[in-house]
């Protein structure tokens, strides 16, 4: 499940983007309790928001504190859930294990995967008409989570029978007052959605991401909706212009792929149908490149693969395009045996529309 961070203070501009990156519907997130986000108009306007994005079908996930209740005048964290068409709460600071527990025994619950110890977890479980645990997400560089301590409470967290969810972050509008992005992963900082979503999926095998700073491209997008309905993976290539032939082609990524590359199993069958490859650009392999084997490999000629490290330049090798950087770690999520799409990518369709 993938779903989109809603914040109060952008959202008269999120809201213009929202449906249209929406193929589903989906769940958003939102937080209730950010100091610098209210103001004179704030408890209305965050009333106003829930029931625009209730009314169009999102689900709402709420980050909530006890100062939420201060702020909204109200003493009743559930009740004030309803009233805000809330579907789930994202239990923050301010509630005891006990008062989450209860809490839980009335409405769906996300905990804070982060910090949770595993022992109040499974107290607060088994109380729970429903529960998650999401991770944290985090603004300032080099605080976020290792990839070790991020899978080991994973692991603990699903012995108890929880699912998980963290952030990811959106390279286009990277929230303020940093604007570095909100991942939950300090290795997604900086890294295209798509690849960091790949990636808590594949690699993590995480339930359900957020863009910790709201909309996302077009393009991620939709690589994100194919994925979620298909399994394919989208991988986003610049081709040189006699090989434009293999965007939106799909390969399945051999079984027996070695860890430094990507084989793709059709493609010598695929290229026998044209003519016959001439060696050119047999430059150097860095990581990312889109390689053909030409007509000097002999049998091998026309297998296309994806080299995942820095090879040395090969006569009996083309170069014929290459994966941007932003998206790299995407070919370290892709498994063996899994269908993947070729995207053309350009820089303009990396924005919003």
């Amino acid at each position: 499940m993938f779903g989109y961070a809603i914040y109060y203070s952008q959202f008269e501009r999120q809201k213009k983007l929202l449906e249209s990156l929406c193929l589903n519907k989906r769940s958003v997130f939102t937080s209730l309790h950010i100091s610098e986000e209210v103001d004179a108009a704030y408890v209305s306007g965050v009333k106003d928001m829930c029931a625009y994005l209730h009314e169009r079908g999102f689900e709402i996930i709420a980050d909530v504190s006890n100062k939420t209740l201060e702020v909204f005048g109200e003493s009743d964290i559930v009740l004030f859930a309803k009233k805000m068409h809330i579907a789930a709460l994202r239990i923050d600071c301010g509630f005891s294990v006990q008062e989450t527990a209860s809490i839980a025994e009335r409405m769906p619950v996300y905990i804070n995967a982060s910090t949770v110890d595993c022992n109040d977890a499974a107290i607060i479980a088994k109380r729970a008409v429903s529960i998650c645990a999401l991770h944290n997400f985090y603004p300032r560089p080099e605080t976020a989570l290792d990839a070790a301590f991020f899978k080991r409470k994973n692991v603990a967290l699903a012995a108890l029978g929880m699912q998980t969810a963290a952030f990811v972050p959106s390279d286009i509008q990277p929230r303020g007052p940093l604007y570095e992005g909100l991942p939950t992963l300090e290795a997604h900082r900086g890294v295209a959605t798509w690849a960091a979503f790949c990636d808590m999926c594949e690699t993590y095998c995480v339930d359900a991401v957020f863009s910790g700073d709201g909309i996302v491209s077009q393009f991620d997008a939709l690589c994100i909706d194919e994925y979620c309905s298909s399994g394919i993976i989208s991988v986003p290539v610049r081709f040189d212009a006699p090989f434009s032939h293999l965007y939106d082609a799909v390969f399945t990524v051999r079984s027996d792929s070695p860890a430094s590359l990507l084989r793709l199993a059709e493609s010598r069958e695929y290229a026998q149908q044209g003519k016959p490859v001439a060696p050119q650009n047999c430059a150097l392999r860095a990581r990312g490149a889109v390689t053909i084997d030409n007509e000097n490999y002999k049998r091998y000629s026309g297998e296309i693969q994806i080299v995942k490290k820095d090879f040395p330049s090969d006569s009996r090798v083309n170069v014929i395009g290459h994966v941007p950087k932003k998206y790299a770690l995407l070919l370290d999520a892709i498994p063996n045996g899994r269908k993947i799409r070729f995207r053309k990518m350009t820089d303009e369709e990396n924005i919003c529309a």
